[in-house]
């Protein structure tokens, strides 16, 4: 019967701990120079008629935590959706981060104010687009600052906001 050698086991460990290292380092290479390419874009929402920065607006992204199809399984506690209200000072959101690329990790960003009509801004293709209710589909340039101009609705009766 032969006996292991002394410290054998010690080197199988070293060895294993390092091939793990090397590993970790790899991953982390390799999502930070091939990970997905996004812009920083801050988002100014405004008044459509008169240009003025709606102080109260809000925003909130909505995408895919998963891009599995958890939601073929039929639990109710297992949802793909997440929503997440961002965080604007005086109706300016800053720094927000888009994929240039769709992807369904990000979806869109609704933008909202009381007594003005919804927008809502999606990546396309060569840029972004935003839907704005009632017009037509806008095609904007890739920027990093993306004017939102929200138009007042009418009230019952005929007056605006």
């Amino acid at each position: 019967m032969e006996r292991p050698v002394k410290g054998a086991s010690g080197r199988a460990k070293l060895r294993i701990s390092i091939l793990l290292l090397v590993a970790v380092v790899l991953a982390v290479v390799r999502f930070v120079l091939w990970g997905p390419s996004s812009d920083r874009v801050t988002f100014r929402v405004v008044d459509a008629a008169s240009g003025e920065v709606l102080t109260n607006a809000m925003a909130v992204s909505y995408g895919r935590w998963t891009p599995l199809g958890i939601e073929k399984l039929h639990f109710a506690v297992l949802d793909p959706w997440k929503t997440k209200r961002l965080a604007g000072v005086n109706g300016t959101f800053y720094g927000f981060r888009v994929p240039r690329q769709s992807s369904s990790a990000f979806e869109r960003i609704t933008f909202h104010n009381d007594g003005y009509g919804a927008a809502i801004f999606t990546v396309a293709n060569d840029g972004y687009q935003i839907n704005y209710s009632g017009r037509p589909l806008l095609l904007v340039p890739r920027t990093n600052l993306i004017t939102v101009a929200l138009e007042a609705r009418e009230r019952p009766g005929g007056a605006l906001r």
